[in-house]
């Protein structure tokens, strides 16, 4: 199987979203399937970061995610590498990432998921994210085959926008035990 990432973190951007793709690609490629990722990066390259598994960066959604750069060069990324990976399908993270999917996916007709990382619902998004983007959230229900919410509020608040709940699934994200272990027991 194929599958194309999107997802704008991912080391050494840091921070939850970045860590989660970064842990459920290592995880996927680790069963054979081949991925490749299209992220943020101070500089444009494509790196290998194991067999399965190759990184494309853009400079320019570096931009986008600090919400100066071009939707137009991102659709046009996005477009050549579906038509020179050939996925089987996509799987996006974060509002921007979807909704740029979602234009660009009229004309291939991919199946989509998309991970739920935030709570387009909760009271004060719209202080912290702009009210635009939450109606991005709720239009998006139309164009994904299936949801993946990290937990049951976001699943909830999913619902709650109109998503049928038979395209939504909690799965809680694991620990990678390479990063966090115990150094010392004590009792």
């Amino acid at each position: 199987m194929k599958i194309l990432m999107f997802a704008m973190e991912y080391p050494p951007l840091l921070g939850g979203g970045g860590t989660y793709v970064k842990n459920l690609c290592d995880g996927l490629s680790s069963l054979g399937v081949e991925l490749r990722l299209i992220t943020s990066g101070s500089v444009d390259g494509i790196e290998t970061v194991s067999k399965n598994l190759d990184v494309v960066r853009s400079a320019n959604l570096l931009e986008l995610y600090k919400e100066s750069g071009s939707f137009l060069s991102a659709l046009d990324l996005l477009n050549q590498q579906i038509e020179d990976f050939k996925p089987d399908l996509v799987h996006t993270h974060h509002t921007v990432e979807k909704i740029l999917f979602g234009v660009i996916n009229v004309r291939h007709n991919l199946p989509f998921v998309a991970t739920q990382t935030r709570t387009p619902g909760y009271s004060g998004y719209e202080k912290t994210y702009s009210s635009k983007q939450v109606r991005y959230e709720f239009s998006n229900r139309l164009n994904t085959d299936h949801y993946i919410c990290l937990s049951e509020v976001f699943m909830k608040d999913l619902l709650r926008c109109g998503v049928n709940k038979e395209i939504v699934s909690v799965i809680y994200p694991g620990v990678n035990n390479n990063d966090f272990f115990i150094l010392e027991k004590t009792m």
